[in-house]
């Protein structure tokens, strides 16, 4: 056991040198790292489905013309119209 946790610190110490930039861009803050990396993830989609709407638009939505249908006669209750006698 003590030799893989020798092995495991040398490991470290060999890769050290190589995490130092990484440390430096923000690392040592993991979680404004995951933010800033969300963010420039979603730029990165949003600004590839605008190209693809250039390249290929969308269809434009289908719709059937509205259909004309004649206005109905005026039905009124009473027989001579409106102002007739009851």
């Amino acid at each position: 056991m003590p030799d893989c946790i020798d092995c495991s610190v040398q490991a470290h110490h060999a890769v050290a040198p190589l995490l130092e930039p990484l440390v430096d861009l923000g690392l040592r803050q993991p979680l404004g790292a995951l933010v800033v990396l969300m963010f420039a993830l979603y730029a990165l989609l949003a600004m590839a489905g605008r190209v693809a709407d250039r390249v290929d638009p969308p269809r434009p939505e289908w719709r059937p013309d509205p259909i004309r249908v004649p206005a109905r006669d005026r039905v009124w209750r009473f027989r001579n119209g409106p102002r007739g006698g009851i």
